[in-house]
């Protein structure tokens, strides 16, 4: 597979920020699929909840966290779709749809976690490892994005 996306990128020469704008959507679709492994598997469970859409397991009536995030992240494909037809309309840069999930799936995920059991997720000063990944990523994301906005416009001003 590495060598056929290599072939791939030389072929059209495309560049980075390109290709992950094309493979984004691609990516979160097999980030949903990789969820509905962990829902029938019980991964992920969330915390004890009275919530009528709760879900009974480990013994407990438990937020159905993995499916917050499917539908969290179904609604970001939808985004992706239509940033992507803005995108091949010329009217963004390379890499804003990228950067978009990302963003996107950073919100989501930090939310998630206060929703996930505790002795699953260490928390280190009230957060998860991973909202303090997430976190950074947000913020390198919504750089990247200010940075190019940036260039965009000075290029704009020269023509």
């Amino acid at each position: 597979a590495l060598v056929a996306g290599y072939i791939f990128v030389k072929k059209r020469k495309l560049k980075f920020w390109q290709l992950a704008d094309i493979f984004s959507i691609p990516l979160v679709i097999g980030h949903i699929f990789g969820r509905l492994g962990d829902y029938f598997t019980g991964g992920h469970p969330g915390n004890i909840t009275s919530l009528p859409w709760g879900i009974y397991l480990n013994n407990a009536v438990r937020h159905p966290v993995v499916l917050y995030e499917i539908i969290g992240l179904i609604i970001i494909v939808i985004i992706l779709l239509n940033l992507r037809k803005v995108k091949d309309n010329k009217q963004l840069f390379d890499g804003f749809v990228f950067s978009s999930y990302v963003i996107l799936y950073s919100i989501q995920r930090l939310i998630l976690d206060f929703f996930r059991i505790e002795s699953t997720d260490p928390r280190f000063l009230g957060l998860t490892p991973s909202q303090y990944v997430v976190i950074i990523l947000f913020n390198l994301a919504i750089i990247f994005i200010l940075v190019n906005f940036k260039k965009v416009k000075l290029k704009s001003r020269k023509h």
